[in-house]
């Protein structure tokens, strides 16, 4: 990995540092992922995300909407992203 220093072995990865420090070495779709279910565990009032084309992909759509939020974003019109759409059984129209 790049870093430009190494976490010091004196932080607790239970403390909020350590745990943001993991979040930054996570992929970016795993931290949504990960950042939703914390908002709504917290009970933070929200019915909508919204984000850009980058992380709009069925499954990163699918999951989002498991976790219980709409989804607002612009969708890419994108041939390899369609068979996975219709193998979920999941209405894009694109």
């Amino acid at each position: 990995m790049n870093r430009l220093q190494e976490a010091s072995s004196d932080i607790d990865a239970r403390s909020n540092g350590g745990k943001q420090r993991k979040l930054a070495q996570s992929k970016a779709t795993n931290v949504i992922l990960t950042l939703l279910t914390e908002a709504k565990a917290a009970q933070i009032p929200a019915k909508h995300v919204l984000f850009d084309t980058w992380f709009c992909s069925p499954s990163s759509l699918i999951q989002i909407k498991e976790i219980g939020y709409d989804v607002i974003a612009m969708a890419k019109k994108d041939v390899q992203i369609l068979p996975e759409a219709r193998k979920r059984k999941q209405n894009f129209d694109l």
